[in-house]
């Protein structure tokens, strides 16, 4: 029973510990003409991928992250305009993976803030969690 508590504890460590990261890229190496975007979820995001797509020059599309856990993230040098910021992810619960869409605007010489609301998980993703723990328990009795 007392190696089943250690068990126990060190997998609800593991579960609420975090592993995102704070990620600085850049999106080029040019810095003339060139703001900065900084994209702050509510949350950390896990296996996300990140694409921005100059609006008015379709042919300008670039992936900035790929399948990172991500807490925050800051793009430098990004040229001024108009970008649409293309975010997937799948935080490992029930739903499949999202794709959200958004509109930013990087001015020259200024740092862009974008806040991003993730959803909280369903009730059902807790329900199918309890039952993994209450398998788990019960089934070492």
């Amino acid at each position: 029973m007392k190696k089943l508590s250690i068990l126990f504890l060190m997998a609800l460590t593991l579960m609420l510990t975090s592993c995102a990261k704070n990620i600085v890229t850049n999106f080029q190496e040019n810095t003339e003409n060139a703001g900065k975007l900084v994209v702050i979820p509510n949350k950390p995001v896990f296996h996300a991928s990140i694409t921005l797509q100059d609006e008015l020059n379709r042919d300008v599309s670039m992936l900035i992250v790929r399948n990172k856990n991500i807490k925050t993230l800051e793009v430098k040098n990004i040229p001024e305009g108009l970008y649409k910021m293309e975010l997937t992810y799948n935080n490992n619960e029930l739903r499949p993976i999202k794709n959200n869409v958004f509109h930013v605007i990087v001015k020259k010489d200024k740092t862009t803030n974008k806040l991003i609301q993730i959803p909280p998980p369903s009730l059902g993703n807790y329900l199918v969690w309890i039952g993994i723990v209450a398998m788990l328990l019960f089934s070492s009795i």
